[in-house]
């Protein structure tokens, strides 16, 4: 019987990584498994070493900081309702993330959320100087800034 790990994206002073079993879950629970709803704090740092994600589900939790850089592959981007506060530089770099592809993003919640989509909105990310809105890669991800 082969068990699955995925790796949960909770570091301890970067000294240990948790990780989680879940050999039971179908294989459509496991590529859908989320951090969510969980008022995780800290930054996001961590996802810019993670490449291969696909699916970057952290909803309603409480990073702070710079949005993670997407990783090309990444099919969802969801970090509504967080306190993000600036976008990366290289944000609109090609190639693009996929997830950047399409609007509809913030209108379900993942598993429900479409391929191809993103939300970035209910943050409070700060317009990149010399601008008065988000960078134009994101028109369909929610994202505003002040």
């Amino acid at each position: 019987l082969q068990q699955v790990v995925i790796v949960v994206i909770v570091v301890h002073a970067r000294e240990r990584v948790d990780a989680v079993l879940l050999g039971h879950l179908s294989e459509a629970q496991r590529r859908a498994y989320r951090i969510a709803d969980n008022k995780l704090t800290g930054t996001l740092d961590v996802v810019n070493e993670l490449k291969g994600l696909k699916v970057i589900y952290m909803r309603q939790n409480r990073f702070t900081g710079a949005m993670p850089s997407i990783p090309t592959g990444a099919a969802v981007a969801d970090l509504d309702h967080n306190q993000l506060s600036t976008f990366p530089a290289d944000v609109c770099q090609a190639p693009l993330p996929g997830a950047y592809a399409n609007p509809g993003g913030c209108s379900q919640d993942w598993p429900h959320q479409a391929f191809d989509t993103c939300c970035l909105s209910n943050n409070d990310f700060k317009c990149p100087a010399g601008s008065k809105a988000a960078p134009a890669c994101l028109k369909n991800c929610g994202a505003k800034c002040e």
